[in-house]
């Protein structure tokens, strides 16, 4: 019985790893044309590490 349990967990975390490198999703993802593609690009974000010390604003 654990090796069958062995089997079907690492058959799981396979599959999981394989959503995960594809991308796959099972819904639709709505993409935003114009979205900062990063923190930079976007004034309104919080931007705790740029702080000194790392301690936040």
């Amino acid at each position: 019985m654990n090796f069958f349990y062995g089997i079907l967990g690492s058959a799981a975390l396979a599959l999981v790893f394989w959503i995960q490198f594809v991308g796959w999703s099972p819904t639709s993802v709505d993409q935003m044309p114009n979205a900062p593609k990063n923190i930079r690009n976007n004034p309104a974000a919080y931007r705790s590490f740029y702080a000194v010390g790392f301690r936040g604003k």
